[in-house]
């Protein structure tokens, strides 16, 4: 698959650089820094001003060499302003960790640099219970952002989970699918982290995002429509990745990109991290990450 970053309109592909090709005596050190130092010529730097109101280098946590990491790919290329383009969040392998920017490798790429506050890291070593939400990648389809909800802890390092950022249809085939180890982190309910997710009000109404990045007193986060926003920490509210809810209650919930009262909670599945309700349409369902008592 071929995957684009915001800084750059398409994949840098890199030749490959032969090792026995260096001078007559050479020594394979002095052939090994060679070949690393032109690697490091080759990274592809950002093309583009970084265009939003937020610091460039944070470091997401368990952000370091060789772990997993979730980065935006453009879904179109076509904007003149990074901030107007929209992305999907793919898994790549980060390679060297800077102070502003880290360089990854993925499908079909090789040798990007991002800013840190784009990168979403994946922890090396992460364990899980039953219940515990975590941010991952669909292991067995599209290698894009999920959050799921353990319903296997077993192996704590290896979870099996059931998906929650797809519609229940396809959720379904995909039900406990067990994760490899070290390709999560476990969302801690109301902790800012990346991959959780905010209600935040957006041109007057709220709306639910994905965090992406938190400073101090902003938070950059990933809109259903692909977009990539600052927000005002302090106008931001958790969605609790541990909240109960049971028949009767009375929620807020998200529909057609927006947060809505007069919810009633009609049917609770606690194991796969969904909840039933009634509405014009008949009957829906939404998962406990867009649901907000």
């Amino acid at each position: 698959m071929k995957k684009t970053v915001y800084l750059c309109a398409t994949a840098l592909m890199l030749a490959a650089v032969s090792c026995g090709g260096g001078q007559s005596g050479q020594s394979s050190d002095n052939q090994a820094q060679n070949q690393e130092q032109k690697q490091e010529e080759n990274v592809q730097k950002q093309s583009k001003a970084f265009p939003w109101d937020y610091p460039e280098g944070i470091k997401g946590p368990g952000l370091e060499d060789g772990c997993h990491a979730l980065v935006p790919s453009n879904v179109y290329v076509t904007a003149e302003n990074p901030a107007d383009e929209m992305y999907v969040f793919t898994e790549v392998t980060i390679k060297k960790v800077g102070d502003k920017a880290s360089v990854f490798q993925g499908d079909g790429i090789m040798n990007v640099e991002l800013p840190n506050s784009l990168i979403i890291p994946l922890s090396k070593n992460q364990t899980a219970k039953v219940g515990d939400v975590v941010i991952t990648w669909n292991q067995s389809g599209w290698d894009c952002l999920r959050r799921a909800i353990v319903t296997d802890a077993t192996n704590p390092a290896q979870p099996k989970v059931a998906y929650l950022d797809v519609n229940w249809d396809d959720a379904q085939k995909q039900l406990d699918e067990q994760l490899e180890a070290g390709s999560f982190t476990v969302l801690k309910s109301n902790e800012w982290q990346p991959g959780q997710s905010v209600v935040y009000d957006l041109d007057g109404h709220d709306e639910i995002l994905i965090v992406v990045s938190v400073s101090d007193t902003k938070v950059l986060a990933n809109r259903f429509d692909g977009k990539i926003h600052v927000l005002d920490r302090s106008k931001c509210t958790l969605i609790p990745t541990d909240a109960q809810f049971k028949v009767g209650d009375k929620v807020r919930g998200q529909a057609f990109g927006m947060i809505s009262d007069g919810f009633k909670v009609k049917r609770v599945d606690a194991r796969n991290g969904r909840l039933w309700f009634d509405d014009v349409l008949g009957e829906t369902n939404m998962t406990i990450l867009e649901v907000l008592k």
